[in-house]
């Protein structure tokens, strides 16, 4: 595997986009992929400071990112929240996957989240963040969204992150940000 160096959000075209792509992290985890894709990506972003791997494709670095539309944020439904960005965040037995302790000024994801993809592990987190604004799971699910857009993630991986982080029950949610995600890429 190719080592993938940079710094900060990058664009990338594929070589070949009919073609298998997959890129790990340091952990040997698909970071990302355009397996079963519709249609076929051509060229997508890599966040900075992240240890990446080429594990099947070819990718071509391009002068910039690709510029994907931020969702649109309802006006704020919180105001005296901290900023939770400096909490402390740890791992343990969790039935709600990640909880905020607004008092304890800690984030807690559930011990199962330990071997999670990158991509998933800080869509939960930016979704904590998110509810400094929002008591609304789906506006802080969006402002998580946001953020991974703004660092260099792509849609793809947002939809496959919800996909699999939210549990069943969860239908809404995951349909609120699919739908939200197809939107911006039609418009």
């Amino acid at each position: 595997m190719k080592q993938i160096s940079v710094a900060n959000k990058t664009g990338f075209k594929i070589a070949n986009p009919n073609r298998l792509l997959v890129i790990r992290d340091a952990d040997g985890r698909i970071f990302y992929t355009n397996e079963g894709l519709i249609p076929n990506v051509k060229a997508f972003n890599l966040p900075g400071g992240l240890r990446l791997f080429l594990d099947q494709g070819a990718i071509l670095r391009m002068p910039f990112p690709v510029k994907y539309k931020l969702f649109q944020l309802p006006k704020r439904q919180r105001f005296l929240k901290p900023s939770p960005r400096n909490f402390k965040v740890s791992f343990a037995k969790n039935p709600n996957r990640c909880t905020i302790d607004w008092n304890a000024r800690t984030i807690t994801y559930d011990t199962y989240l330990k071997n999670a993809s990158i991509p998933t592990n800080l869509f939960i987190l930016y979704h904590e963040y998110g509810h400094q604004y929002y008591g609304t799971e789906k506006y802080a699910d969006l402002y998580s969204a946001n953020c991974m857009l703004r660092r260099g993630f792509n849609p793809s991986q947002i939809g496959m992150t919800i996909i699999m982080s939210l549990s069943p029950e969860q239908i809404d949610r995951k349909q609120f940000i699919i739908e939200k995600l197809v939107q911006n890429a039609r418009s």
